[in-house]
């Protein structure tokens, strides 16, 4: 998943209501849209730092104001850095982020915006503290307890008892994006964008499983066992979109119209490595364990590339201060043709273009108070 820190959002907009149209998908109440942090013309510093328990670490620093030198140029810098430890013993949280961007207006009615992201993170690999079931398997079948057990069942493992076990055991990622966004303003109703991203993920991670099934030795210690695995993965892809934006009011918004079309466009590569342990069953002592470092072997590698086509258009009527707003909409959305090979077998394995979904709705929303909505929707909209 691409990772990102909040230190970089400067609001987050509720869109409310029938969005297929937009979002591509049948989301009929709406969707967040995160606004990211934008350079200003007047110059702004600040640096907040954050402690908490478990020697927990927050720094946070935001820097903008106009290029030294260049009246039309603005610049900002956002940078955080996070160090956490847990209340389990070898879980540890790190990331540092940093978010630097450039907004150049070319014209009074043309810019253009290019926003850069680098972001290092580093999470615990596992997924918690395990408990001592007192059966196994799934028939239920009871764990036989000796007289001698050292410790008993049905209760929650010692917190050095995870899928963090060995040192070194995380989930990292490394993330990069570059933005531009060209943005054109024919008059205060039309205006025009286009945009091109890149960016590439990789994420390395490295945990061990412990099974969900125990018995006891004759001394009366528990024991289970546990596998390694390691997945390693690098994707990158570069996405294409363009935009125009119509906005009418009149009469003090008596009345108003909203209308956005568009297109999208995306490709994407991928490749991947998984390795595990060579013996995927390893005794351990669960009280008081010893995760020693094992063998990996390869049991996967593979590449794939795909991407996808889209394009929508969306109104919205709006009437008395947006009391009530129809909203109407389609959108248009293909999958290209991909492949995935298997480098260990050289297989491949062909993806079709998919035929086009259409999400086309409509839907009507009324607003009698501010705090107050009920809206309704119909929507033949189907996932992009």
């Amino acid at each position: 998943a691409i990772v990102t820190d909040m230190a970089n959002i400067d609001r987050i907009e509720v869109i409310k209501g029938p969005s297929a149209s937009i979002a591509g998908a049948s989301e009929s109440a709406g969707f967040l849209n995160y606004i990211t942090k934008k350079p200003l013309f007047t110059e702004q510093r600040s640096l907040a730092v954050t402690i908490g328990s478990w020697n927990f670490l927050r720094g946070v620093i935001d820097v903008t104001g106009p290029a030294p030198g260049y009246d039309n140029v603005a610049y900002r810098i956002v940078g955080s850095y996070v160090n956490s430890e847990s209340f389990r013993d070898l879980d540890r949280t790190r990331k540092s982020a940093i978010y630097p961007s450039v907004l150049w207006k070319i014209t009074r009615d043309l810019d253009l915006l290019v926003q850069v992201e680098a972001v290092s993170n580093e999470t615990p690999g596992g997924f918690g503290t395990a408990f001592y079931a007192p059966t196994f398997g799934a028939t239920a079948n009871p764990i036989a307890v000796p007289a001698n057990a050292k410790v008993q069942l049905g209760t929650w493992m010692p917190r050095h008892v995870n899928s963090s076990g060995i040192p070194g055991m995380s989930r990292k990622t490394e993330f990069g994006s570059g933005l531009a966004v060209l943005t054109y303003r024919f008059s205060d109703l039309l205006s025009f964008r286009q945009s091109a991203r890149y960016y590439t993920v990789d994420t390395n991670h490295f945990r061990n499983a412990l099974a969900d099934n125990f018995s006891y030795d004759a001394n009366g210690e528990l024991w289970g066992t546990y596998a390694v695995n390691r997945n390693i993965s690098r994707s990158n892809a570069y996405r294409l979109q363009g935009d125009a934006v119509f906005t009418w009011n009149a009469n003090n918004n008596v009345a108003s119209v909203r209308a956005l079309g568009g297109y999208e466009l995306a490709r994407s590569k991928s490749s991947s490595l998984a390795y595990q342990s060579t013996n995927t069953a390893i005794p351990v002592n669960v009280v008081a364990p010893v995760f020693a470092p094992v063998e990996l072997r390869n049991t996967g590698n593979n590449n794939s590339k795909g991407g996808s086509f889209g394009y929508f258009a969306n109104a919205q009527v709006g009437v008395w201060n947006d009391f009530a707003i129809v909203t109407g909409g389609v959108r248009r959305d293909q999958n290209k043709a991909g492949w995935t090979r298997n480098n260990l077998t050289g297989a491949y394995s062909n993806t079709a273009t998919t035929p086009w979904i259409q999400s086309p709705l409509v839907g009507l929303n009324v607003k009698p108070l501010t705090w107050l909505s009920f809206f309704g929707v119909y929507s033949n909209a189907g996932a992009a």
